[in-house]
């Protein structure tokens, strides 16, 4: 090692226990001393696995990074989570899918004084007949606002059920969304949708992870004061809610051209014995056409039991986004909802036309 240049300090700075360490071929060279270093010094390094990286010649597992709000950890990397699923006729608002309400009125005879004593509507003051006439019998109909809400939504243990519903009044009066048997940790908020200028409520569930495969149903409707003391109420309304087992957890789509992915319909005709299942991307504005091709020649909508799993079947996906398919299926393993996945998006559908039991 005195020949090339070496001393104890740069065998001791560096671990080498030898002069041959470095001088692997004998010729003891400042040259080969310097490339024998190198090399020798790179055998020491160990080699790192993912996710560890190297820290101080040690393999490390580094910390998981802080996701900052909306942002989600997925496998070790912060995400965007992708907007909400819509089920039609549902469309997506701020975020959360909401039932638009129908703009028309309803209206109920109020033929009711109140003292509780019928009206009599064909005789005046005088006691002497009278025809009804519309703009009198306005005058005796109460109004009442009116709720629109799905029939059945369905939620995997563990994920979180987001359901929004939306009231309508013909009179303008302030509403009010009210709800009976919401399962417990459930949450009502009522608001007013800044685009659609109706009143809406937001429900949000999440069951546990460990939760069992049920069927719960909620009761919901709307309420208006009309200040009189006399508020106005709809018929309440009934929502199914299925709860289906846990799933694994998927990976979120990232970078991908796919916003969203939206089941528009899912029916079962039990006489063709046919379970037919639509469905609608909806493109992210950053992607262009050749990521959109590259997209839909290499995946599929993959369509599956939503409570057990198992695939039912694949449906190729058009340039507009669009795909649907018809599945021959006997009755007994008809499902009651679907899962329907494309690219890592996610969603889930109640099949109408499916006899379920609770």
């Amino acid at each position: 090692m005195n020949v090339a240049h070496a001393t104890p300090d740069i065998m001791q700075a560096n671990n080498a226990p030898a002069c041959s360490s470095c001088h692997t071929q004998g010729k003891f060279t400042k040259a080969e001393g310097q490339a024998g270093l190198a090399a020798y010094l790179a055998a020491q390094t160990p080699t790192c696995l993912p996710p560890q990286v190297l820290q101080g010649n040690v393999c490390v597992t580094p910390p998981p990074p802080t996701c900052i709000a909306p942002q989600v950890l997925q496998g070790g990397v912060c995400v965007t989570p992708p907007p909400p699923t819509c089920i039609a006729p549902q469309v997506l608002q701020g975020d959360v899918c909401v039932t638009p309400a129908p703009t028309s009125c309803s209206y109920v005879d109020d033929l009711d004084d109140e003292h509780g004593q019928e009206l009599d509507d064909d005789r005046d003051h005088d006691g002497n007949d009278e025809q009804d006439d519309d703009s009198e019998k306005a005058k005796k109909a109460k109004i009442i606002p009116t709720l629109s809400a799905p029939d059945h939504v369905s939620v995997h243990a563990g994920e979180t059920l987001t359901l929004a519903v939306t009231a309508f009044d013909c009179a303008s009066r302030p509403l009010v969304i009210i709800a009976k048997h919401l399962p417990a940790g459930a949450v009502l908020e009522n608001t007013v949708d800044p685009q659609l200028h109706m009143n809406k409520g937001v429900i949000t569930w999440t069951p546990d992870a460990g939760s069992r495969a049920q069927t719960l149903e909620i009761e919901l409707k709307v309420v208006a004061d009309d200040g009189t003391g006399k508020p106005a109420a709809s018929d309440e309304q009934g929502v199914v809610i299925n709860v289906l087992p846990a799933t694994p957890a998927q990976p979120l789509a990232q970078n991908g051209p796919v916003k969203s992915n939206t089941v528009v319909g899912a029916g079962y005709r039990s006489k063709s014995q046919k379970l037919t299942v639509a469905g609608q991307l909806l493109w992210n504005r950053s992607s262009n056409k050749g990521d959109r091709l590259a997209f839909i020649k290499n995946q599929t909508a993959v369509i599956s039991d939503a409570a057990s799993g198992v695939q039912l079947g694949t449906a190729a996906i058009k340039r507009n986004g669009k795909w649907k398919t018809a599945i021959t299926i006997d009755a007994d393993s008809a499902p009651c909802s679907v899962d329907v996945a494309v690219g890592g998006v996610r969603a889930t559908q109640p099949v109408k036309g499916v006899n379920c039991q609770n």
